[in-house]
């Protein structure tokens, strides 16, 4: 029940905080306050897609075909049952209103930024201040500039920036390695052959089979084809490619000699990249699916299976191994599981770490910038 209420009602606390962020007066929200408010709720904003994420890991874990063999059926040929899940509009919706929510969320941190750099403009001409003619702001690094604040700051700066390449390791490794085992038991797993009675899948395997999951030729729409391959993008751009994509531009902002305009562009950049690099809601919806996967199988079930599960443990208990259920799952974590944690708990720690200390980096040249006019 907290679960359900924590992930339903997060949504709405968040577009709440955002209106509110937006509405308050300074002298009730200041804007130092405002700022980490949109901050947090920026990069709090993924984890909206937790029952996504569950869905399309369940979506692939129950795409399967049974085949009945001939003499089940008195002499009759032998029947395939095709067996998938098939989502409605709903989860086309749920997922483009997360995309839409944390843009809109992206967009007013963005604002904010920008009406705090224009205050300070103004701020600097309120005093006569004015930049010499033909004068810009210097190129340099943002690790440069970090020096500046002293040795103990540049050096944890270079630790948070040399785990970032780190994390992108490990998040290729997580990505390949099996996150998560399903082991199809009772009626299933006799009807089933044996290469699908028990389903290790990595995040790649998952992505990879996932239209072929959502949409069946012949029982989908064009809709609905247009929903998966929504979602299937959604899929790659959240839980890998954004992950893969925050280590080189962390590394440009830090190492490359630029402009301040170039930089501040490319800070807001890794912030979105991070803010959407959803690796470890994923590791939470295969961790949600594994504990909750009883209940679920119980949700779809509802009784459907009771009177075969009476037939099944009066005529095929043998069959069945004395499992007299009709479908039964028991999900597991895989071996690699820990080394995506390993990689969630990097990239969070490193990135996190790297972005607040480019933000003091930045706000460091922008009073040298200024301190330069005359």
């Amino acid at each position: 029940m907290r679960r359900l209420l924590l992930v339903a009602g997060w949504p709405y606390i968040k577009l709440s905080l955002l209106l509110l962020a937006w509405l308050a007066p300074p002298h009730r929200l200041p804007p130092r306050r405002r700022g980490q408010l949109l901050t947090l709720l920026h990069d709090c904003g993924k984890w909206s897609i937790v029952d996504v994420s569950v869905l399309q890991l369940l979506a692939v874990a129950f795409r399967f075909e049974l085949a009945l063999p001939a003499h089940w059926l008195g002499g009759l040929s032998a029947a395939k049952l095709d067996v998938y899940v098939r989502p409605e509009r709903g989860l086309y919706n749920l997922a483009a209103a997360n995309v839409i929510e944390n843009l809109v969320s992206h967009a007013a941190l963005i604002v904010h930024r920008v009406l705090q750099l224009r205050a300070r403009a103004r701020g600097a001409a309120a005093e006569n201040v004015r930049p010499a003619a033909g004068q810009s702001a210097p190129v340099e690094s943002l690790l440069r500039a970090a020096a500046l604040e002293g040795r103990r700051k540049r050096t944890l700066a270079l630790i948070a920036i040399g785990a970032v390449p780190i994390s992108a390791a490990l998040t290729v490794l997580g990505a390949r390695a099996e996150i998560v085992r399903f082991r199809f038991e009772g009626l299933a797993r006799a009807v089933l052959s044996e290469d699908q009675r028990v389903r290790s899948m990595s995040l790649l395997d998952v992505g990879a089979a996932l239209p072929g999951a959502i949409f069946v030729s012949g029982a989908s729409s064009a809709v609905e084809l247009a929903g998966t391959r929504f979602v299937t993008a959604l899929f790659w751009i959240f839980h890998l490619a954004m992950p893969l994509a925050l280590a080189p531009m962390l590394a440009a902002l830090w190492l490359l000699p630029l402009s301040l305009r170039t930089q501040r562009a490319l800070y807001t950049a890794a912030s979105m990249a991070n803010a959407w690099s959803a690796l470890d809601v994923f590791v939470l919806a295969v961790i949600a699916a594994v504990s909750e996967m009883e209940h679920f199988v119980a949700f779809v079930l509802r009784g459907r299976c009771d009177t075969l599960d009476a037939l099944v443990a009066e005529y095929l208990l043998p069959l069945v191994e004395g499992d007299a259920r009709c479908f039964g799952v028991t999900a597991t974590l895989g071996a690699g599981c820990w080394i995506s944690f390993a990689a969630v708990g990097v990239s969070l720690a490193s990135g996190s770490f790297a972005l607040s200390r480019a933000a003091a980096a930045l706000d460091r040249r922008q009073q040298l910038a200024d301190a330069a006019r005359v």
